[in-house]
């Protein structure tokens, strides 16, 4: 990140500090700094997304309210010509799937020569996700941890260091084992991992996708905390 000159580091404390306001309950400073996230990042758009579907309003609105704003500065000064030259960076930018640093479902099933794969898994999820925020309504943090995980799976481009944006989720669940499993991988340095680029199929999809396998599995784990979580609240229910 540093070496590529990427300016993450301040978007990751947006974001961490957008969780910490949200565990506090104050939704209108956590979402500014959502919105100001997906001003720079939109794949994080999920967040807020699910945010409402789940009930939790107030910082959706706020969310989408700043980024707006924000979004408006550069077509005042640079005009409408700024937005189309970066949709069409976007729509050309579909080659680089196959790359060895994105975790994204896009990048498995490109790695596996089946590119229609990922775009299935990423929809499958989102929808998935958004029907059990809708009908479940969890917790504000619940859905925070599903969403900063699915922005990034369901990305075209799910680079390595936006992995960072999941900190707060592995800190969130730090004394499960499935929490250490699956942030491991993602401190193997990209050189490591680089070094598998046109090596046969199997080995590209298999330690060469670590980062891709990890995430994965967080999801997994994700999935089986929530679980426990709903047969928990059922049985106090009962």
């Amino acid at each position: 990140m540093l070496y590529l000159g990427q300016i993450y580091t301040p978007l990751v404390l947006a974001c961490i500090v957008a969780w910490l306001r949200l565990e506090k309950g104050d939704h209108l400073v956590a979402g500014i700094m959502i919105g100001l996230l997906i001003s720079m990042k939109p794949n994080f758009s999920v967040w807020p997304v699910l945010l409402f579907l789940a009930g939790h309003r107030m910082p959706s609105v706020v969310t989408i309210a700043t980024a707006v704003v924000i979004a408006a500065v550069p077509l005042v000064i640079f005009g409408p010509g700024i937005y189309l030259d970066w949709l069409h960076l976007v729509a050309t930018d579909g080659g680089r799937a196959v790359f060895l640093t994105n975790a994204s479902f896009a990048g498995l099933a490109a790695r596996a020569g089946l590119p229609a794969v990922g775009t299935a898994l990423a929809v499958a999820l989102l929808l998935s996700l958004a029907a059990w925020a809708f009908f479940r309504r969890p917790p504000v943090i619940v859905v925070s941890g599903f969403a900063l995980l699915a922005s990034l799976q369901a990305s075209p481009l799910g680079w390595i260091h936006y992995t960072l944006f999941l900190l707060p989720v592995f800190l969130h669940h730090w004394q499960r084992p499935w929490t250490w499993l699956s942030a491991a991988p993602l401190v193997i340095p990209v050189p490591v991992i680089l070094g598998y680029f046109g090596a046969p199929r199997l080995a590209q999809l298999g330690v060469g996708s670590v980062y891709a396998w990890a995430l994965v599995l967080l999801l997994i784990g994700l999935i089986a905390a929530e679980r426990e979580r709903q047969s928990a609240a059922h049985v106090f229910l009962r």
